[in-house]
């Protein structure tokens, strides 16, 4: 976090995105148990930061059956 507030100090002039992957569990509830640091530096960044920095979450996927668009049971 500390790097990228660097960063656009140094660069006022530039828009800054970071990318924060995010786990796609198979369960619903194992949700909480890890994407929780995630959340915490989208929340930093968004109270520490300025309006130059955006962030994009990119899900990962951890099983080969989960992939994008398909309804999980």
């Amino acid at each position: 976090m500390q790097y990228v507030l660097q960063l656009a100090e140094k660069n006022p002039e530039r828009k800054i995105v970071v990318v924060i992957p995010e786990m796609v569990e198979e369960k619903w509830y194992e949700y909480f148990l890890h994407n929780q640091r995630a959340r915490l530096l989208e929340w930093t960044l968004l109270a520490k930061g300025n309006d130059r920095i955006y962030t994009v979450a990119s899900p990962y996927y951890l099983s080969m059956n989960e992939k994008p668009g398909v309804a999980r049971r």
